[in-house]
């Protein structure tokens, strides 16, 4: 049997958010007798952690999170570090004999593309935001060998930047599916917040940027407490890179201002935030422009009813009141009105979450994913056979 061909992970934040989770999730299934993982990120901390307890060795290089600007000094600076690392991630290639890099977001691609092509090797550039991208879209689908969009709105934005359509792939982030909720499970996340069992609970997950809509959800919160008293609300997430305080400290003057005072909960960032999924009676998923919603199909498949909006990711994932409520906008009062419908509907919540859990079973289970891109690795590699992959 041949060595495994190394597979250079390259991804370029070393805190955990969607795209690591996905990250992990792939590295903990494919297959080591085919392909031997490594990966670059910026430094130790939680995703260095997974890492680690997946097999994956880790090295560190300076990988920066970029954001946009017309200070052309920043700009100056930003291509700079962007060469200076591609060069180091280029000689980390040759070092380590890599067959293929696969740069897990739109930033890591800055970086991998071009060191891969110095060092000779094919790049995989998985795409995973919505974003503009202007000119340098193209120079980065230009240095993509393959390009993965991780759902069918993400593949129409990237297509532009794309210059070989049968390059571009969908390859949705799927989901290991868990155990399903059981009464124990839905008791101790209520008993956290002191929830009472016949309390309807409505909450969201996402990090506190405003791009995710907590605003709105708020907004909602508020037109559902003034019809049922009862109702209790809760957003978990936090501000990952510390960029927006003016907005954590705008939600929390919204929360005064409309009343809601100590019946809706801020968790803050929570490692566990699925299992607080347990003790929902409705997922809220207020955002407009998502470009997949993995949070959304960690919801169905902990068989709630979600409302999300009829646009993008969750608009592809949910169908409309056959495993879900889809909203024609964001609009408080529209999430309100299907939220609302579900509370008083107990039987058809029942039925709309027991169809979400089988629908992520049936369709969008972690294992479709891990096959998809062994697939494109054999195709870049040109290799054959199938893989078994471990659960």
């Amino acid at each position: 049997m041949s060595a495994p061909r190394r597979i250079l992970f390259v991804n370029h934040v070393s805190r955990v958010s969607g795209a690591e989770l996905s990250l992990v999730d792939l590295l903990r299934r494919l297959d080591r007798a085919r392909f031997g993982p490594v990966a670059v990120i910026p430094g130790a901390g939680e995703l260095a952690e997974l890492l680690a307890g997946c097999g994956v060795p880790c090295h560190f290089l300076p990988l920066r999170r970029l954001r946009k600007t017309f200070n052309p000094f920043r700009l100056v600076g930003a291509a700079v570090s962007v060469l200076d690392v591609s060069r180091q991630l280029a000689a980390l290639i040759r070092a380590e004999r890599i067959d293929l890099v696969h740069a897990n977001s739109n930033t890591a691609q800055l970086y991998a593309g071009p060191a891969a092509r110095r060092a000779g090797v094919p790049c995989i550039w998985h795409t995973r935001d919505l974003v503009s991208l202007g000119p340098l879209g193209h120079w980065m689908g230009r240095h993509a060998t393959r390009t993965l969009a991780i759902s069918e709105c993400v593949r129409r934005h990237v297509s532009r930047y794309v210059r070989d359509s049968a390059t571009l792939h969908v390859v949705c982030s799927r989901i290991a599916i868990p155990e399903p909720v059981t009464p124990a499970a839905r008791a101790a996340a209520r008993a956290e917040f002191g929830w009472s069992t016949e309390a309807p609970v409505i909450g969201m997950i996402g990090q506190l940027v405003p791009w995710k809509g907590q605003r709105a959800f708020i907004e909602c919160a508020a037109l559902i407490a003034a019809q049922i008293s009862a109702a209790r609300f809760v957003i978990v997430g936090g501000d990952l890179f510390d960029e927006h305080r003016a907005y954590r400290d705008e939600l929390q003057a919204c929360v005064a201002e409309l009343g809601l005072g100590s019946r809706l909960t801020f968790t803050g960032q929570r490692p566990d935030a699925a299992a607080l999924l347990a003790g929902l009676d409705v997922f809220v998923h207020p955002v407009e422009r998502e470009p997949l919603g993995r949070v959304v199909l960690e919801a169905m498949a902990a068989g709630k009813p979600v409302v999300a909006v009829n646009a993008c990711g969750p608009g592809e994932i949910i169908r409309d009141r056959v495993d879900g409520l889809l909203s024609p906008t964001a609009t408080p009062a529209e999430l309100a009105a299907a939220v609302l419908t579900l509370i008083r509907d107990p039987g058809l919540a029942a039925r709309l979450g027991a169809a979400a859990r089988l629908r992520v079973e049936r369709d969008f289970a972690i294992l479709q994913t891990v096959q998809q891109i062994a697939t494109i690795y054999d195709e870049l590699l040109g290799t054959e056979g199938t893989h078994a992959h471990r659960h």
